[in-house]
């Protein structure tokens, strides 16, 4: 078995059809997206060449896919997470997590999106987005 370089872990929220539940995932996981961080983290002289290509590579690989989409909903002062496929009647109550700014992520999608009266859907590319200038300093520091 090949050792891992770099131990990189950046969880995100996913909604899992086949285990039909919602768990933190990371993005690391995904072999090809891994080598191709990795790849960039080599090649790139700049932290804002490696921002440029990381983000592609985001879009690439978590950007409108069913598999990693979920809707968002503000109501009553709750925020929750539901899937976009499988069990909708499935609500995962955010509101207190501390993990991740939900209410932020939120306004700023109400504010990209305003399909929904109070929700929407984003993906796993969206939750990285949020939080990019973070995400590329994790990356780049990581060499």
């Amino acid at each position: 078995m090949k050792k891992k370089k770099f131990e990189l872990e950046w969880f995100v929220y996913v909604h899992g059809v086949n285990c039909n539940g919602f768990r933190k995932m990371n993005i690391f996981n995904h072999f090809r997206f891994e080598e191709d961080t990795i790849k960039h983290l080599k090649e790139c002289s700049t932290k804002e060449e490696f921002a440029e290509r990381i983000s592609r590579e985001l879009f690439y690989y978590f950007g409108s896919k069913c598999e990693y989409e979920l809707i968002i909903t503000r109501k009553d002062n709750k925020i929750t997470l539901s899937p976009w496929m499988g069990n909708k009647e499935e609500i995962l109550d955010v509101t207190d997590d501390t993990d991740f700014d939900w209410n932020g992520f939120y306004e700023k999608m109400d504010q990209r999106y305003r399909k929904f009266v109070d929700s929407i859907k984003f993906d796993v590319n969206d939750q990285v987005q949020y939080r990019f200038e973070n995400f590329v300093d994790f990356c780049w520091n990581s060499k």
